[in-house]
């Protein structure tokens, strides 16, 4: 018998079980621009509103984002590389986020987002710029009731699933930079309005 074609394809598994969404993102915002210091907001609304992961978050500088084009970009710089290659991306930014960044790059007063004045790290897994203002959104998230291993990365998979909802899941899967779209559309993606059809009259 021939050797089967099949043997070396790796089946896809799920590791985690898939997402699912309980968040009211206005009240979030609402509440964190109140409570949180500016570099926490900063940090939140980035991983929020562009799904941004807290690498991304803590390497991005106002070169990389373009107010006039409406457009941020994620890319590697001197703190490091991307996580892979389809990480590297362009996003768009929406009219209203527009005027936000607008606001914060006036009173800028260094290169990078979330706090500009921290000094880079040794390139450790564990080790960011704005550990700071990570710590503070973390604790903040728990203390609402936000009880996953990592509640940043929960505010990642809620941009997914908005994405998602309005545009589509593969379209969620290019913003979030994965290089399958099984992985979105398994562990980030949750339904975020009732889906259901009426009974024809």
């Amino acid at each position: 018998m021939p050797p089967n074609p099949a043997k070396s394809v790796r089946l896809f598994r799920l590791k985690t079980p898939r997402y699912r969404s309980d968040v009211d993102a206005g009240a979030l915002v609402r509440d964190a621009k109140d409570q949180l210091s500016v570099d926490g907001y900063r940090a939140l609304v980035l991983a929020l509103q562009f799904g941004l992961r807290r690498a991304e978050v803590d390497r991005l500088q106002w070169q990389h984002i373009d107010l006039l084009a409406g457009q941020l970009s994620v890319e590697g710089t001197e703190a490091g590389a991307t996580k892979t290659g389809a990480s590297a991306r362009v996003l768009d930014i929406s009219p209203g986020m527009i005027d936000v960044l607008a606001e914060w790059k006036e009173g800028a007063i260094g290169d990078y987002v979330v706090a500009p004045l921290a000094a880079l790290r040794s390139k450790r897994w564990s080790s960011y710029r704005a550990d700071v203002a990570f710590e503070e959104v973390l604790g903040w998230l728990r203390g609402r009731g936000w009880d996953s291993a990592q509640p940043l990365h929960q505010l990642r998979k809620e941009f997914g699933s908005m994405i998602s909802m309005n545009f589509g899941v593969f379209e969620a899967s290019e913003a979030l930079g994965h290089s399958d779209v099984r992985v979105t559309a398994a562990l980030y993606v949750s339904a975020k309005r009732a889906i259901h059809l009426e009974l024809p009259q």
